[in-house]
């Protein structure tokens, strides 16, 4: 998947050497079991296991190898993606939780201002992780 094949990790071996992105890496590299695979007919139960797969731990390690490999900025709560990366062990299955069982609330939006290449700028919102 491409949040494993930054050029920054390839120029600098060393940019994911950390606890956080240590354990980010080895589950953005698990697969999905094969039940989760499996063939449903039943509405409610193909949307609780498309749940599953999006909110799975190798989905949500992948997602934020990709933001800290992109330098996302940190959120209003005002902690940083490097902060997050650390966390990552404690903080993702606690966030698969929330999603599965529908308690997930995202927090407030920061606007982020960035410029565009032919002048002017973009508004981009930056959400906080949990």
């Amino acid at each position: 998947m491409f949040a494993d094949n930054s050029k920054e990790s390839e120029l600098d071996p060393k940019a994911d050497e950390s606890v956080g992105r240590s354990y980010l890496l080895h589950t953005a590299d698990d697969n999905l079991t094969s039940e989760t695979d499996a063939p449903v007919d039943d509405q409610d139960t193909c949307h609780d296991r498309l749940l599953e797969r999006v909110a799975s731990l190798p989905n949500l390690a992948r997602a934020l190898l990709f933001v800290a490999r992109n330098k996302g900025a940190a959120g209003v709560d005002g902690v940083s993606t490097e902060e997050v990366v650390e966390a990552a062990p404690d903080l993702l299955p606690k966030i698969r939780e929330a999603l599965i069982s529908g308690t997930y609330q995202p927090g407030d939006i920061r606007r982020v201002w960035i410029p565009k290449s032919g002048g002017g700028e973009r508004g981009f919102g930056v959400l906080p992780i949990f």
